[in-house]
C-alpha cells in the first residue's frame, strides 16, 4: 500500500475539506450491530454463527424477520451481529445453527468481585408446542 504524505493530501483537490458531502460511520463489522441501550430492548432471529472476536468473548450472528428489514430499510439478507458478552458467549456455545431465539437485555448489575458491572440478558428459543402442526 503506498504512503501518502501530508503533503499531497493538502494539494489534492479532491479533498473531503474542498467539496460538498458529510462522513458517515465505518463499520468494521458485515452486517448491523446490535448494540442494548436501555432494559427491555430485544432481538429475535435465527441464530446463524458463533465467531470469534477481538473485542469482546465472540459475535454472535442471527438473521433477522425480512419484514422488519425490509421495514427499516435495511438489505432483506443483511445480518445482523450481536456482541458476545461473557453471559451470552457462554449462552450460545451449545445453541443449534438456525435456532430462532429472542435476546432481552436486562440492565447491569455489579460483578462478583464488585470491581465492575455486568450487563445481564435472557436468551430464550423458540419452541413448537407438541400439539400443533409445524
Amino acid at each position: 500500500m503506498p504512503i501518502v504524505s501530508l503533503d499531497n493530501i493538502q494539494e489534492n483537490k479532491s479533498s473531503p475539506h474542498q467539496k460538498k458531502g458529510h462522513y458517515e460511520r465505518v463499520n468494521d463489522l458485515p452486517g448491523q450491530l446490535w448494540y442494548p441501550e436501555k432494559e427491555g430492548d430485544s432481538i429475535e432471529g435465527i441464530f446463524m454463527e458463533l465467531r470469534d472476536s477481538n473485542k469482546y468473548d465472540s459475535l454472535i450472528v442471527l438473521k433477522e424477520h425480512k419484514d422488519k428489514l425490509r421495514a427499516e430499510g435495511r438489505d432483506e439478507n443483511e445480518e445482523t451481529i450481536v456482541p458476545g458478552w461473557a453471559v451470552l458467549h457462554k449462552r450460545f456455545l451449545n445453541m443449534e445453527i438456525g435456532t430462532q431465539v429472542r435476546i432481552t437485555y436486562q440492565g447491569e448489575k455489579p460483578t462478583k468481585d464488585g470491581r465492575g458491572t455486568a450487563k445481564q440478558f435472557i436468551v430464550e428459543k423458540w419452541v413448537w408446542d407438541e400439539t400443533q402442526e409445524q
